[in-house]
């Protein structure tokens, strides 16, 4: 049986959001052992970290 692969991303930014706190998401998911989870379900996964995203108030 072949078995897919999973890669996930983190994606860090609030902008355009209503709520501050969404940039924590992909370390929400990172904590809650989504990539144990999903190896238990079978997957082959590969955490390819967070892209950067520049600290808009910074400019």
């Amino acid at each position: 049986m072949k078995q897919e692969k999973i890669s996930v991303i983190g994606f860090p930014m609030d902008l355009g959001s209503g709520r501050r706190g969404v940039d924590m998401g992909p370390s929400a998911l990172r904590i809650a052992d989504l990539e144990n989870k999903l190896r238990n379900l079978g997957y082959i996964v590969e955490d390819l970290g967070d892209v950067f995203i520049e600290i808009m108030e910074k400019q």
